[in-house]
């Protein structure tokens, strides 16, 4: 055998070995990507910037619920009982506010959908627009999209194939975790709650510092105009309910007692996108961080002091379905003094458990 037949022959098998593996992926579909299987029992994985996206593009829904690990706690059935809606919850723990964007634009390309709950969390806006978070992965930004020309980059890596061997030795093994899509990414029911001997200290500084400009009001109202207000402008056919999570009272001081400023930069945030998101009749907007009846009950929260349990998810639905959203500056103003107010008047001590 010649040299020029043993390339070609080594070629076409290489090839053949790839068309072979992507169509078996392609058929398995560990992600549901393209479909939910029917050919085995599906075990879905718990990375959600990877399997969030195929539950967007295969399951039927008419309400998007996006954000951070505070959004994860919203039980789709719940909220499709209150606001009579069909939902699917999409939140994506410590995302950037760009994979939200990227969630939710694809979401949005599915006509069905007419309103979106957003969860805006300061966090997820001081950092550069377009910042992803990579842990063991690159993130998939294939998988956010229709397009199918860059699905290879799905197709022809191991990612899948390692999803699909757990699942079969999860059914092997008869582990039926991870199996209910509604419950996969739900979390708190065995951790115990917060009491006011687990806060953790915070002393108060003396001076305030020049805000870092990561932390800065120009850079979240930056990033926030690219990722918010560009899909608001794109879709006023489709209701946006943007709403501000109740952390609880002693995690706000931390943040003043660190730097006075960071307080200040995100009070004024939430004043410059409200003026913002206000031109839209399409969109309304809640703020939750001075409701002092969740923010103050210590035993709301888990260990962490951030997040709460699933009961204030429920709060927060019954409150978008029997409340006005925020209808003035002047009482968003009021809102945001009334938590300036609470921070500077903070005494552990009178915390309810």
């Amino acid at each position: 055998m010649n040299y020029k037949v043993f390339l070609k022959k080594y070629l076409i098998s290489i090839i053949v070995f790839f068309l072979f593996y992507a169509s078996f992926i392609y058929i398995i579909d560990p992600l549901s990507v393209y479909r939910f299987t029917k050919l085995y029992e599906q075990q879905y994985s718990t990375n959600a910037r990877f399997q969030l996206p195929g539950f967007i593009r295969n399951t039927s829904f008419d309400t998007i619920i996006l954000g951070s690990s505070m959004g994860r706690n919203f039980v789709e059935s719940y909220v499709d009982e209150k606001l009579n809606v069909k939902s699917l919850n999409a939140s994506i723990p410590g995302s950037t506010a760009y994979e939200q964007y990227l969630a939710a634009n694809l979401a949005l390309q599915k006509e069905e959908v007419t309103k979106v709950i957003w969860e805006l969390n300061p966090f997820a806006f001081q950092r550069e627009y377009d910042d992803v978070i990579e842990t063991f992965n690159e993130f998939p930004f294939h998988l956010y999209d229709y397009n199918f020309l860059n699905d290879y980059k799905y197709l022809l890596t191991l990612y899948p194939l390692e999803e699909f061997t757990n699942t079969i030795i999860a059914n092997i093994s008869d582990d039926n975790s991870n199996r209910d899509r509604e419950m996969l990414y739900k979390f708190g029911e065995n951790i115990a709650p917060l009491t006011k001997e687990k806060i953790k200290p915070s002393k108060p500084i003396k001076t305030n510092k020049q805000v870092s400009d990561i932390y800065s009001v120009d850079t979240m109202l930056s990033n926030f105009e690219k990722n918010i207000i560009k899909l608001v402008e794109n879709n006023q056919d489709v209701e946006f309910i943007f709403y501000y999570a109740p952390y609880a009272i002693s995690v706000q001081v931390r943040i003043y007692n660190k730097n006075n400023e960071n307080i200040t930069h995100r009070l004024m945030f939430k004043e410059e996108t409200y003026k913002l998101l206000s031109k839209y009749k399409n969109v309304k907007i809640f703020d939750f961080q001075d409701h002092k009846d969740i923010t103050h009950t210590i035993s709301n929260y888990m260990k962490d002091e951030i997040h709460y349990y699933m009961s204030i998810n429920e709060y927060m639905i019954d409150y978008f379905a029997s409340y006005k959203p925020i209808e003035s500056i002047d009482e968003y103003k009021e809102k945001n003094n009334n938590l300036l107010n609470q921070i500077l008047s903070y005494d552990k001590n009178a915390l309810s458990n």
